[in-house]
């Protein structure tokens, strides 16, 4: 799993390729999914989810730094959609 890199391509255009995600990060992620279950999103929720993506898309392999103010929810959204089925795969390999 060493060299393993999501494609992101972002709202500028611009290609990305981001790693797995560090421990931080995968409970970052675990938090935002949690909140996002419940049925009044909260400005926590929101707050959680911007901070989530721009950790995870800054761990990428050119260390372009990615702020939240560069995405909107939408981006997010498909963002973790398409991550999360990554890690999925990715953690379901053989070594």
């Amino acid at each position: 799993m060493g060299n393993c890199f999501y494609s992101y391509k972002m709202p500028d255009g611009k290609l990305i390729m981001v790693g797995l995600p560090a421990k931080k990060q995968l409970s970052q992620m675990i938090l935002v999914a949690q909140l996002s279950e419940e049925e009044n999103v909260t400005q926590e929720t929101v707050d959680a989810m911007y901070d989530a993506a721009s950790a995870v898309l800054s761990r990428n392999k050119m260390k372009t730094k990615v702020s939240a103010e560069d995405l909107d929810v939408k981006q997010i959204q498909e963002f973790f959609k398409g991550y999360g089925a990554f890690i999925e795969k990715e953690l379901s390999r053989p070594n």
